[in-house]
């Protein structure tokens, strides 16, 4: 049997076509005139079929060998095998080479036949194959490269560059390494069908294209890469179809950055999961994002920053921390985009003005703006957005108008003497009720349930709250930078926080309720308010200011804290306490003498020191409360025979210096002592054992003695410093493990002190029985 009749009989099968069929009229992309089935084109399919995979034609060879086994009539040997297979080999040259030759003396007019058809192309079947990082450096690197590795195209509009069907792997020693950037070009190309993987998620990028104009990717995806897709400077470049990804527990990364970038089109593409962002414009206008889809990323699924006249039309956020986050960002369309159980905000405007918001759909989330001035907040139109499927209800300047409708949100910017009541929004929007530089608001009967804010003012005034109710919110009653508001009857159950009050002075709250939050009041920096005649159980009274002109309040009085009075006192001196209570406050006072007191509900802190000195606190048993004591900017004060078990924190110094703990107790808290940016306080002969993290806890606190305290069955450790200067830590027990040690850094020297003698004397003796 001739040879070119066994080539016939191996291509007859392993191709499912016959050669003399694929033609230039059935779709030929080479345009190869149709002939008799010779051996030069079966070797040029044979070339064809080999670029795709090196497994492949291995495999032809084998079944070559077999139909030479069957057909012959006699036993050919494998030497003879071989002989055949490197005369294959030679055939497969001989015949590139003579499609080349034929190449050249085609006419023009099949030469143009030839060239590259984008669309028929894009339908070829093609494996993918492992590839090095492309990095490209201009147009004329660009051509060259293209020639090197056959990509097809010229970089011409009608004829692009193609990049396709890579799989590219960074690994050591190349973590930081970008996957195919390309700079500094302005030719068109086309980059599709491409995976990038970081085995590591070190700081690199998939696709990077910097100073890059007139490039299309398609379909490609990025994975544990810093950024997958980074596009700077970049401008005319369309992303269709790709994904990014990470599937690491840290979450990290962005998706889509676009830095300095206009006029590039994102559609269609998809960040999902442990990204810290999905698509993030950093001072980049003019770019539309459409169809896009983000979901479970750690922090903003669409961010802009500084980034104006951007449009975002039928996106999908879901499960993010915040679905659209607008910063500094102006004039930007938001249309028809869909928002689905982000954490925080549906959308957020942060100093963000004249944005358009329309058509959007908010599910489990909503809108919040956040800004300092009022032309910050105002927006050019929100209108026929809905959430959990009640309308948006935005009003801005509006004056005099009641609203009692059912809505899903309610936000009002710049309004005055508006009446809104009996409205229950019973499923999250983000803030239930929004305030915004308004004046004389009157909400009476009102509720808000499981919102990350209920009622939110924020820089408004002269308001009225009566009879609302905040339950299983972050924050149920929100007020920051507002005055001389007034809270009257109203409920806040189940909150972290019921009451907040931020940077907010002359405000009055009176006759509320707050109950079974982790803080009942909670004021942040918010000097000279009222608080008379409140009712809180199962929570306390907080305070956090830095200074104790931001501590002094106008009044707090007749209010009770578990059917017990709350105790709040400033400005007081040679004073002694020993009533029962159900919380004890001391702002700015000195020289009390506490004793005998005992707390065991639930209270945020059982007894906390504001800017006091010379407090003398003896016995008393501060038990099942978050914190047992809290010293607070307080100095020189002497804690004697005292007891918190079962808390959060046993004892807490925060910022107090120069203060004394002598003989007290801390069992099974979380922490028994916890001293942070503390120094110079003297611990001695306390007792803190069982406690879930440490005995004693030193953060930032410098120049403490720690002496003769009992240490046992702590989590952690007995005694933990961290970042500390000067702490002298000696003659405390600690026991780990069932075995009893002494702690203390003078005894390690006087013990390495006595192994050292003894060895001496050891070697003496041993030296002069030698001799």
């Amino acid at each position: 049997m001739e040879w070119h009749h066994i080539i016939e009989k191996g291509f007859s099968i392993i191709t499912p076509f016959k050669l003399e069929s694929f033609n230039r009229n059935n779709n030929n992309p080479y345009g190869v005139v149709s002939m008799p089935l010779s051996i030069n084109k079966a070797l040029i399919k044979i070339k064809k079929i080999k670029k795709r995979s090196s497994k492949i034609k291995y495999e032809f060879f084998f079944i070559l060998n077999r139909i030479i086994q069957r057909r012959s009539e006699k036993k050919i040997t494998k030497r003879v095998s071989y002989f055949l297979g490197v005369s294959i080999v030679l055939c497969l040259v001989f015949g590139s080479l003579k499609l080349a030759f034929n190449s050249l003396n085609t006419s023009d007019t099949q030469q143009a036949e030839m060239k590259f058809n984008k669309n028929n192309f894009k339908e070829r079947p093609k494996m993918s194959v492992i590839h090095v990082p492309i990095i490209i450096n201009g147009n004329g690197d660009f051509h060259t490269q293209a020639l090197n590795e056959g990509w097809f195209g010229d970089g011409t509009e009608g004829n692009p560059y193609v990049i396709e069907d890579y799989i590219i792997n960074i690994s050591y020693p190349n973590y930081h390494s970008n996957g195919i950037d390309i700079q500094n070009t302005n030719v068109y190309f086309i980059i599709q069908k491409v995976t990038i993987h970081n085995e590591h998620g070190y700081d690199n990028s998939g696709f990077s294209l910097f100073n890059v104009k007139n490039g299309e990717l398609r379909d490609n995806t990025a994975i544990n890469n810093n950024y997958g897709f980074f596009l700077q400077y970049a401008t005319n470049i369309t992303l269709i179809g790709n994904t990014a990804y990470n599937d690491f527990t840290a979450s990290y990364g962005t998706g889509f950055y676009l830095q300095n970038s206009t006029n590039n089109i994102l559609m269609g593409n998809t960040v999902d999961s442990d990204n810290e962002y999905g698509f993030y414009l950093q001072s980049s206008a003019n770019n539309t994002l459409t169809g896009n889809i983000v979901s479970k990323n750690y922090n903003h699924g669409f961010k802009l920053n500084e980034s104006s006249n951007n449009s975002f039309i039928d996106n999908i956020a879901n499960d993010n921390l915040f679905g659209f986050y607008l910063q500094n960002s102006t004039n930007n369309n938001l249309i028809g985009n869909t928002a689905n159980n982000n954490y925080r905000d549906g959308i957020l405007l942060h100093s963000s003005a004249n944005n358009v918001l329309t058509n959007n759909i908010f599910n489990n989330n909503g809108i919040r703006i956040l800004s300092d001035t009022l032309e910050e907040s105002i927006q050019t139109l929100v209108e026929n957005n809905t959430v959990n499927g009640k309308d948006l209800l935005y009003f801005q300047n509006k004056v005099k108008t009641v609203i009692s409708s059912e809505v899903g949100q309610i936000i009002l910017v710049n309004c005055s003497s508006i009446q809104i009541e009996d409205i229950i929004i019973e499923m999250k929007a983000s803030v239930g009720f929004l305030l915004m530089f308004s004046k004389n608001i009157s909400m009476i009967n009102n509720t808000a349930i499981n919102n990350y804010y209920g009622f939110y003012f924020q820089y408004s005034t002269n308001s009225t709250l009566k009879g609302n109710t905040a339950i299983n919110n972050h924050i149920g009653f929100h007020l920051q930078y507002s005055t001389n508001n007034t809270l009257t009857k109203n409920t806040a159950n189940n909150n972290f926080i019921g009451f907040h009050l931020q940077y907010s002075i002359n405000n009055t709250l009176t006759g509320n309720y707050p109950n079974d939050n982790d803080h009942g009041f909670y004021l942040y920096t918010s000097p000279n308010n009222i608080l008379t005649d409140n009712v809180l159980i199962n929570n306390g009274f907080g305070m956090h200011s830095y200074t104790v002109e931001d501590s002094i309040q106008s009044l707090v009085k007749n209010n009770t804290i578990n059917g017990k009075d709350l105790i709040f006192l400033q400005n007081e001196i040679n004073t002694i306490i020993s009533s029962e209570a159900g919380q004890f406050i001391l702002v700015n006072c000195s020289l009390m003498r506490i004793e005998n007191l005992i707390i065991d509900m639930k209270v945020l802190t059982a007894f906390a020191l504001h800017f006091s000195t010379n407090i003398l606190i003896i016995n008393n048993t501060f038990n099942n409360v978050f914190i047992g004591f809290h010293l607070w900017f307080s100095t020189n004060n002497t804690l004697i025979g005292n007891t918190a078990n079962n808390n959060y924190n046993g004892f807490v110094l925060y910022a107090s210096v120069n203060n004394t703990l002598i003989g007290n107790t801390a069992n099974n808290n979380h922490n028994g002592f916890y001293l942070y940016g503390s120094s110079n306080n003297t611990l001695m002969g306390n007792i803190a054992n069982y406690n879930d993290e440490n005995g004693i806890y030193l953060g930032s606190s410098n120049y403490n003695i720690i002496r003769g305290n009992i240490l046992l069955h702590n989590g952690r450790d007995c005694i933990v410093q961290h970042d500390c200067l000067g702490n002298v830590i000696f003659d405390n027990i600690c026991e780990v493990d069932e075995t009893k040690t002494i702690i203390s850094s003078y005894n390690v020297v006087f013990l390495i002190g006595i192994i050292t003698l003894v060895s001496l004397i050891y070697i003496k003796k041993r030296y002069i029985n030698y001799k």
